[in-house]
């Protein structure tokens, strides 16, 4: 129905979450990190905006088998730092990440070095590096890891598949995200939180990898 000029148009924003449940039902273990990362992430993200505007609205809708997920993570994260028990996702790492030109990064180890740091890095376990040239800003993959190329069809890894030594990524910014086989045969999706431009010097991207 069409507003007539000078009235109030209804508008209501529904924020509907789900998830498929990603626990394998024979070892427990959950094979994909979705529940856990959007957790952690944008759920509670969406939360605290509605926290921050006083006078906001919405409609917040969790589909049943995504909040069992969400207790049962809950609950063995709270045992695993108070008795050391098993995390039910096998995360290795995760962490924001600030690259400079010229600089590399170990992302299972969250590790970030350029040449002549005295931080222990070595070129010899450096999944990535990033680069800038004339023609625009790169990453490059190094010691056999693999880069897939952005904005993945399903939003996640599941059907990328990394093969590229290096892709261009100015242009990209929040929204965009790429998969990467590391050089210690990890998976890690990366989610670009900045704007990238091509005369950026430098590139800030949060994280997650796991194990294979």
């Amino acid at each position: 129905m069409m507003a007539t000029s000078g009235s109030r148009l209804p508008v209501v924003l529904l924020w509907h979450m789900h998830q498929p449940q990603y626990r394998d039902a024979l070892t427990g273990q959950y094979v994909l990190p979705w529940t856990y990362l959007h957790a952690i992430k944008d759920y509670t993200d969406m939360a605290a905006h509605l926290e921050g505007n006083s006078s906001g609205r919405a409609v917040v809708n969790f589909s049943p088998i995504l909040i069992e997920q969400i207790q049962e993570i809950s609950r063995r994260v709270t045992e695993h730092l108070c008795s050391g028990a098993p995390l039910p996702d096998p995360v290795v790492s995760r962490s924001n990440l600030q690259m400079r030109t010229g600089c590399m990064a170990t992302l299972a180890a969250t590790k970030m070095f350029c040449p002549g740091d005295r931080t222990g890095g070595s070129e010899s376990e450096a999944d990535i590096r990033l680069t800038h040239d004339d023609s625009g800003v790169y990453l490059t993959a190094m010691n056999g890891a693999l880069l897939s190329q952005p904005d993945l069809p399903r939003g996640d890894c599941r059907d990328a598949y990394p093969k590229e030594k290096r892709i261009r990524i100015d242009g990209l910014g929040p929204g965009d995200d790429i998969c990467l086989h590391t050089h210690d045969r990890h998976w890690t999706h990366a989610f670009f939180t900045d704007v990238i431009s091509p005369a950026s010097d430098q590139i800030v991207f949060w994280q997650i990898t796991r194990k294979r």
